[in-house]
């Protein structure tokens, strides 16, 4: 063999051996980092097998038998579909997915649990339906479980008629317990500024024993909401501008992350 040839071999292997010392050193010097790595990895396949879960049952609500499992009810604020004023299937009007306040608790939650499961769902035909709101209980019976961990409820900004409002609250809060006995259930307070709603929203978890989500401090401010002109991005990272009204009213990024907090206050 050449001797120059060789000359550079050796070169070369020395480095690789120097380089293989050198990360080797810092492996255990640096157990956290370390750790940390093999945690992500961990993670990274736990959502690979949830995804091959949902994929196995697709159209179907699945639950983990060992993780934590979360249920998001609400209207607009909690998961609105794509439409023209609208472009994601998210907390309208967050500026991407991870902003909104359901996805801001999931976060909050995969810090605590090795293994969470979370769905949302716009239950704003309840809202809606200003008689007889029972009869739309069967379009939530596929998301409630005997398996969930946590439920927050989100629901009384489209609501006109009070009438019955604070009886059909506490019909739909006692319909929820019975298919999920093992629950926390939270019920979040009205996001805009109409003090009837709130306190009806605030009684109806009393009466039933279960807990409320504050956002008095919040509600009524437009620092809170959106704002025409927001830019918000989609799941494929497009950028588009609100410009419609209602949209505008939603709670913007800080107002997603005072609901968030909010609950996670609860949560403890």
């Amino acid at each position: 063999m050449n001797k120059k040839i060789l000359i550079i071999l050796i070169a070369i292997i020395a480095v690789v051996a120097v380089f293989e010392v050198v990360i080797g050193v810092r492996l255990i010097q640096d157990n956290k980092a370390q750790s940390e790595t093999i945690e992500n990895l961990e993670a990274t396949i736990r959502d690979l097998n949830k995804r091959i879960t949902m994929l196995e049952h697709e159209g179907e609500i699945v639950y983990s038998d060992t993780g934590f499992n979360y249920l998001a009810i609400g209207n607009s604020i909690t998961v609105h579909g794509v439409c023209d004023y609208w472009w994601d299937e998210i907390g309208m009007a967050a500026t991407k997915k991870e902003n909104d306040y359901v996805h801001l608790i999931e976060a909050h939650l995969n810090k605590k649990y090795d293994d969470v499961w979370m769905y949302a769902t716009n239950y704003s035909v309840w809202e809606m339906q200003g008689t007889d709101r029972a009869e739309t209980f069967t379009m939530i019976d596929p998301y409630l479980s005997s398996k969930l961990d946590l439920i927050t409820i989100q629901l009384g900004e489209n609501v006109t008629d009070t009438a019955t409002f604070q009886a059909d609250y506490e019909e739909l809060i006692r319909y929820i317990q019975g298919k999920a006995p093992e629950a926390q259930i939270i019920v979040v307070d009205d996001f805009w500024n109409k003090k009837e709603k709130s306190d009806i929203r605030e009684n109806a978890a009393k009466n039933c024993n279960v807990q409320f989500a504050d956002l008095s401090e919040i509600q009524g401010k437009k620092d809170y909401q959106c704002g025409i002109g927001t830019k918000v991005y989609d799941s494929n990272g497009g950028e588009h501008i609100v410009e419609h009204d209602g949209v505008a009213r939603h709670p913007g990024d800080k107002g997603m992350r005072y609901i968030a907090d909010a609950v996670i206050k609860v949560l403890g």
